[in-house]
C-alpha cells in the first residue's frame, strides 16, 4: 500500500480519503490490517510511506534531522518502505542529492535498525 499525504478536503480531487497527519495513516494501517485478516491473509501488505518534507511538494531543499525524524514516525506506524522525491536540475545535481541523502539519511536510520 502507497499513501500519499494529502489534506483534508482533497478527497474530491484525489477520489481517495485524505492523508493529512501520522494519526490517518495510523487508521488506515489499522483499516488494511482488519481487511487483510477478514480476507484470510496471514499479514497485511507492506507499506510505503512518503515522508511529507519529501514529497515533492516541501521545496528543493531537505534536512537530514527532519528526513529521519519523520522517517522514524512512518516506521512506528508501520511502515515497511519509504519513498522520496530528491532534487536536482541535472543528473549529476541529482547523483549528489542521492548521495548526500544516503549519507545523511539512510547511513544514521541503519545504525538505528531503520
Amino acid at each position: 500500500w502507497a499513501p500519499m499525504p494529502s489534506p483534508r478536503g482533497s478527497e474530491a480531487t484525489l477520489g481517495t480519503p485524505a492523508m493529512p497527519d501520522l494519526a490517518a495513516l495510523r487508521h488506515g494501517v489499522q483499516r488494511l490490517a482488519e481487511l487483510s485478516a477478514e480476507a484470510g491473509r496471514s499479514s497485511a501488505p507492506g507499506l510505503a510511506a512518503i515522508p511529507p518534507s519529501l514529497s515533492g511538494f516541501g521545496g528543493p531543499h531537505w534536512e537530514a534531522a527532519r528526513a529521519i525524524d519523520e522517517i522514524i514516525a512512518l516506521h512506528e506506524v508501520g511502515a515497511t518502505a519509504v519513498v522520496v522525491n530528491l532534487p536536482g536540475r541535472s543528473v549529476a545535481e541529482f547523483c549528489d542529492e542521492i548521495t548526500a541523502f544516503g549519507e545523511q539519511v539512510l547511513d544514521p536510520l541503519a545504525t538505528k535498525g531503520i
